[in-house]
């Protein structure tokens, strides 16, 4: 028997509507468990009424996700009404695969090269493009969000949006993280095939909408699954 949990944030009107929808899913078979059990179906009746009511709604839209990131999530209710746009990007977490990789605060820029040039590499180091290419097929069979760009590196830890962007801008990349560039330069350096894949939550000044344990469990599940599929391919 297939099973489903509900959750239900706001006014009366969403209490009954989320018990209607209950009636409805015991009534096509499903079993109603707990939002805190692994289920099928996550419905999660929002609300929009306030700041911290957006926050709580989409709080839970991520929290069924990383209980089941196979399940359906259903989101109803005002929050989706008003914040369309927001729901869907909030229904899952950005994963950038690498195609290029810079170290955007190496700077010899006294002896007349350009911020981010290493001797012997250049600015950009590249990944190894069948690994690029099995990646995003691998994530597209999948219906995983993603894009395909570059990734800044350095010893910076970014907590202000205007330096994230000000890196971002300077090297046209796509996130803005610390490891990233030195595994590429020690792979491309050593001759061997690499690429780096990320997945991106963090939000500079601490706006972010889920808790660092919740974005843990839900890129690991993504990202192994990848890892997995990559390395029965290749």
């Amino acid at each position: 028997m297939k099973k489903a949990a509900l959750h239900n944030l706001g006014c009366k009107v969403n209490s009954y509507e989320t018990e209607a929808m209950q009636r409805m899913l015991e009534e096509a078979g499903y079993e109603i468990v707990d939002f805190n059990d692994v289920a099928d179906v996550y419905v999660v009746n929002t609300c929009s009424v306030t700041n911290i009511a957006d926050r709580k709604s989409r709080q839970m839209l991520h929290r069924a996700k990383a209980k089941n990131p196979d399940a359906i999530v259903v989101a109803a209710g005002c929050y989706v009404q008003t914040k369309e746009k927001e729901a869907l990007e909030d229904l899952s977490i950005d994963i950038i695969i690498g195609n290029k990789l810079v170290q955007h605060d190496f700077d010899i820029t006294v002896f007349n090269h350009k911020l981010g040039y290493i001797p012997n590499i250049g600015i950009y180091i590249n990944s190894d493009n069948h690994l690029v290419n099995l990646s995003k097929k691998i994530l597209k069979n999948n219906n995983y969000t993603f894009y395909i760009g570059t990734i800044a590196s350095g010893d910076i830890f970014c907590t202000d949006k205007k330096q994230s962007n000000k890196i971002a801008n300077e090297f046209e990349a796509l996130c803005v993280e610390m490891e990233g560039a030195s595994i590429a330069q020690v792979c491309h350096l050593c001759h061997i095939p690499f690429l780096v894949i990320r997945c991106i939550s963090d939000v500079p000044n601490n706006n972010n909408i889920i808790t660092y344990e919740e974005f843990l469990d839900i890129s690991s599940q993504k990202i192994a699954l990848v890892l997995k599929k990559i390395i029965e391919e290749v």
